[in-house]
């Protein structure tokens, strides 16, 4: 199973720190160990935005609350979730 937790990155939070809360607060999973998988900078094109998104994959996750903000909390398959935190305070330019 692939799938997407997002959300901002919290002052003096790490990027993989992010991740496991975004992941327990919006899919209600426990990820375990995460790889980094990439680093992408969006940018408006009038320069109205700009920020970072940190991309991860979590080998495991298990499901803690029946539930997230936005989805039912079934794991079916085998379990594996991907993640990302992206940091919104990025200096826009």
């Amino acid at each position: 199973m692939s799938a997407a937790a997002s959300g901002r990155i919290q002052l003096g939070e790490s990027a993989q720190d992010a991740v496991h809360r975004e992941a327990a607060e919006e899919a209600g999973f426990e990820a375990g160990e995460l790889t980094p998988t990439g680093i992408y900078e969006i940018r408006g094109e009038n320069g109205s935005y700009h920020f970072l998104m940190f991309a991860f994959h979590a080998g495991i996750a298990i499901q803690v609350t029946p539930g997230g903000h936005h989805v039912n909390g079934r794991a079916p398959g085998s379990g594996r979730r991907r993640a990302a935190a992206s940091d919104g305070d990025a200096d826009p330019r």
